[in-house]
């Protein structure tokens, strides 16, 4: 219920609205959802005010500057550059000999670099046994936007982890992607 709330949230949300207009649309997404109910008036203003905070900090959280033109933030892209939801279709194999995702370490291991790349993910998967089904594979990504010529893939987690805010720095979620197979769901995108 809480993931739901805020993909569509964050799916209908104009970035970069007047505080206002946000703080509305966010509410009405709370109440759609009854997310905040509480038995208190206090407690369900508190809770309020944790989304609140919550989708400022995400909108205000500056990128990792990846061009000349520096850092940026979310709340720096239009509703123009961004679509929300982009479904995608492509084939997996068409028979043959069956692979496993094993098969897909070995090239990663040998043309996945940059910062993305994580060992541990890696690892798992060169240990795993799971078969690449035939087929078709059907999806959708998040949120797709461009920013000064390029484009980027945004896919909202609600994951709480342990409920510690240490939890969440860099080592914390790189662990989490990894052991939640995010890091696959990425290069899926990627190619999609």
């Amino acid at each position: 219920k809480t993931g739901d709330c805020l993909h569509s949230l964050f799916e209908t949300l104009d970035f970069r609205a007047p505080d206002a207009e946000r703080r509305q649309v966010i509410d009405e997404a709370l109440d759609r959802f009854r997310l905040c109910r509480a038995s208190t008036a206090e407690l369900e203003a508190c809770k309020r005010d944790a989304v609140h905070h919550m989708v400022e900090s995400v909108l205000r959280a500056k990128l990792p500057p990846q061009t000349e033109t520096g850092s940026f933030s979310l709340s720096d892209i239009p509703m123009s550059a961004r679509r929300s939801e982009l479904t995608f279709h492509f084939p997996l194999r068409r028979g043959g000999q069956q692979n496993q995702t094993s098969a897909l370490a070995e090239i990663l291991d040998l043309h996945w670099t940059g910062p993305a790349r994580n060992e541990t993910f890696l690892s798992r998967l060169k240990h795993s046994q799971k078969v690449i089904p035939m087929g078709f594979m059907t999806g959708s990504s998040d949120l797709l936007f461009e920013r000064a010529g390029r484009f980027y893939i945004v896919d909202w987690k609600s994951n709480s982890l342990d409920g510690f805010a240490e939890s969440f720095d860099q080592d914390g979620l790189a662990a989490e992607m990894a052991a939640s197979d995010y890091y696959l769901q990425y290069l899926i995108y990627t190619v999609a």
